[in-house]
């Protein structure tokens, strides 16, 4: 019973181990796939009878910091329909592959945690190109997974961020980002029309988008009004309390003409009720010489005001 349990373990439920020997610095196993052929794999037909015995040598998941290797015994397949001889196909192997799904994917995490390819081949004893190939073979893969179960959620935020300047030129990448779960959705590079319609026509459920915050940049509230005909602007919170910020500078500059008193015009952006008691005062004292300069103080603490009490009533 143990010896059954360890066998389905190791191999699955399909295969019989026969024996086991020595090859280069691991082990070569050899078993059978006692699964009967059922079905031709080229027409579907079921009216398939076998037609001889085969073998293949594949590579398996290491086992103990190991290589094994499997020598799978199995059948050659005759199908009546479409009058073709196939070789038995056995699960968790692609056609015309000399390894594992299991050994692929244990390639692609080992690149997930080592430092770098080299690393990789030499722990899996494979080429480096086999390594590079099979990790990005298996990212492919989850990223066609993540695409197929992708949709929009219900509110998204949309922000640029700088990525590089090029031949003298600045590009921007667009960030896509689920609020609620408060996670990146997707990044897109550029900021154009062209480049975000390419990028996100082809994930479903754009309809069911309620919310979508923004800065007030005229290209993406324009974008989002065509793309998600069923959602709500909203501006950001972050960038409208920076609506007064150039004007605040731009007066402090004008009544001094250098950078004397910076550090006292970098106070008035700061919220006020974040300031103690003696900068408030320190504030309120170079504000009385400069009219201008206060009034635009009083119109940005009365947008901070509005939105702490949009954040009391949450």
């Amino acid at each position: 019973m143990l010896k059954d349990h360890l066998r389905s373990m190791l191999l699955g439920n399909h295969f019989k181990l026969l024996s086991m020997q020595r090859l280069r610095k691991g082990y070569l196993w050899d078993v059978e796939f006692t699964l009967p052929p059922s079905v031709c794999y080229r027409c579907g037909s079921v009216n398939v009878v076998k037609a001889g015995r085969c073998s293949s040598v594949v590579r398996e998941e290491t086992f103990r910091n190991t290589p094994l290797w499997l020598k799978i015994r199995k059948h050659r397949v005759y199908c009546k329909d479409c009058k073709k001889t196939l070789t038995q196909r056995v699960p968790g192997i692609y056609s015309g592959r000399r390894s594992t799904q299991r050994f692929r994917l244990s390639i692609a995490q080992s690149c997930g945690r080592m430092s770098d390819l080299a690393t990789v081949s030499r722990f899996h004893q494979v080429s480096h190109g086999f390594a590079y190939q099979v990790y990005y073979e298996q990212i492919e893969t989850k990223l066609k997974e993540r695409i197929q179960k992708k949709k929009w959620p219900e509110v998204i935020g949309i922000d640029e961020h700088f990525f590089r300047r090029h031949k003298g030129f600045t590009e921007f990448v667009t960030m896509i980002t689920d609020l609620k779960a408060r996670q990146t959705f997707e990044m897109v590079h550029g900021k154009d029309h062209a480049s975000l319609q390419k990028d996100f026509e082809d994930i479903p459920g754009r309809e069911n988008v309620k919310i979508v915050v923004i800065d007030m940049s005229s290209t993406y509230k324009s974008f989002v009004q065509k793309f998600f005909p069923n959602a709500k602007l909203v501006a950001d919170k972050f960038h409208v309390l920076r609506l007064y910020t150039p004007q605040i500078m731009k007066a402090g500059k004008n009544i001094h003409g250098h950078r004397q008193e910076l550090q006292t015009r970098r106070k008035l952006l700061r919220s006020r009720y974040k300031l103690d008691y003696f900068v408030r005062c320190d504030v309120d004292r170079y504000l009385k010489d400069h009219p201008k300069l206060n009034e635009l103080y009083r119109f940005k603490e009365k947008l901070f005001e509005l939105y702490q009490i949009g954040r009391a009533h949450v």
